[in-house]
């Protein structure tokens, strides 16, 4: 998969409440705007999550309440995936979103936060 910065920023541009925090912010100290701006600089971890969610997950038969499936936990995982390559990468939580929105990988929005569970299993 290649997706260049330009088309990286411009799918960002295309989800306003998309942010460094995931889909909205943590709290209202944060600024839904600022963050989606500053989201549009996480180029190489967006990349890093693409990949990492394309070559150790697949798609789920049903949701399941599995903290491995949430975003955080992924982003967490996203970051060993790059240091298994050699690359140390910090990961938004957002930049692990905006590649899931990307790939088009079915998700459930958390009600209080800002992150989603995805419906994908690690491959064994």
């Amino acid at each position: 998969m290649t997706v260049t910065e330009n088309e990286f920023k411009t799918f960002v541009d295309k989800y306003p409440n998309l942010t460094t925090h995931g889909i909205g912010v943590v709290d209202r100290t944060y600024s839904v705007g600022a963050e989606h701006a500053n989201l549009r600089s996480y180029y190489y971890a967006f990349l890093v999550s693409c990949h990492m969610l394309q070559k150790c997950y697949e798609i789920r038969s049903r949701f399941k309440n599995d903290r491995n499936a949430h975003s955080h936990e992924l982003k967490h995982r996203a970051e060993d995936y790059a240091k298994e390559g050699g690359q140390n990468v910090y990961v938004p939580e957002g930049a692990l979103v905006a590649a899931a929105l990307y790939l088009q990988l079915p998700y459930k929005k958390s009600k209080k936060t800002p992150s989603v569970t995805l419906k994908v299993k690690e491959i064994s």
